[in-house]
């Protein structure tokens, strides 16, 4: 093939095409123990032109991520660094650079290999250019969308059917109207619980590592506002039935309508930042800040706590 050309630049992509065809050759290199042969392996130009190939994306990106063994995946993560890296100092052509993001999204189970990480790598990794660029393109397939607006359509269903009842449940208003809107609240909690079961199975069958996303902060308040929701909308339904009802002795039936409006609220929050990359930053940021002071605001609280008896 070589033979027949005769500009330099069509040779050049031959060779880098012939090379980044070589099964697990950027895997091979990842996987070098010593620290020095890998800086050097991928400071040298052919790599990290080859790296910026199409045909050098393969299943390995996959399997390092869900690797057991945390060096093997950190491997993987260091991976996705590097290649943002060479986009953002050598550029590269704007055609290369679309093949090699569009070759990454079709990787089947890069989302759950990428959910089997640990909190702080899929931090890490979701801020880089590359899988930022990846998953704007995943998200914005008609699947996607269409997951997001129906997701967002019964959030702000459960939410106003929600508050609604529970206002008219403690100002005693009719208990016929506010039934309805209990009934109303039921339909966006059976849909999210339908979409918990579906995630939760569909992680279970792709990936071994479900665990470390299913505890993770996020999804837990999303489960526990789901549930919370419905464990209120039965109590208010039970007591409704109920011959003696009185407001004033619900004190702890009103405690949990407050958690669950809070949970639905930041149930809220989890949506909008994943549609928003500038939110999702701040929404991190947030939670650094508050991980990086946990010990100086138990001792506040202590001292408060403390002193107000």
């Amino acid at each position: 093939e070589i033979e027949y050309c005769h500009d330099a630049e069509e040779i050049r992509n031959i060779v880098i095409r012939r090379i980044g065809s070589i099964p697990d050759l950027i895997k091979t290199l990842l996987l070098l123990e010593d620290e020095s042969e890998f800086q050097w392996a991928f400071s040298c130009s052919i790599v990290r032109q080859v790296m910026m190939h199409k045909s050098s994306i393969g299943p390995w990106l996959t399997c390092m991520l869900q690797n057991s063994q945390k060096a093997v995946s950190q491997r993987a993560v260091q991976y996705l660094h590097l290649v943002s890296e060479i986009i953002e100092k050598d550029g590269g052509k704007q055609h290369a650079r679309e093949e090699l993001y569009n070759e990454v999204s079709r990787l089947k189970g890069l989302i759950p290999s990428m959910l089997a990480l640990d909190e702080k790598s899929i931090e890490d990794i979701a801020t880089t250019p590359m899988v930022k660029r990846v998953l704007d393109m995943m998200i914005s397939r008609p699947f996607a969308v269409s997951v997001v607006f129906f997701d967002a359509l019964f959030l702000t269903v459960l939410i106003l059917a929600f508050r609604v009842s529970v206002v008219g449940f403690l100002t005693g208003r009719d208990p016929s109207n506010v039934l309805k809107w209990i009934y109303v609240a039921n339909t966006g909690i059976f849909y999210f619980i339908i979409r918990e079961i579906g995630k939760a199975i569909s992680l279970c069958m792709i990936t071994r590592h479900v665990r470390v996303y299913l505890l993770s902060f996020w999804n837990l308040t999303d489960i526990l506002a789901t549930v919370l929701a419905l464990s209120s909308t039965i109590a208010m339904r039970v007591n409704f039935t109920s011959e003696d009802l009185d407001l004033d002795d619900l004190g702890v039936l009103r405690g949990c309508l407050a958690v669950t409006t809070g949970l639905l609220w930041l149930r809220v929050l989890s949506l909008l930042k994943t549609i928003n990359c500038q939110l999702a930053t701040f929404v991190l940021a947030i939670v650094q800040i508050t991980r990086d002071i946990l010990w100086f605001l138990i001792i506040l609280v202590t001292m408060i706590v403390s002193y107000a008896q």
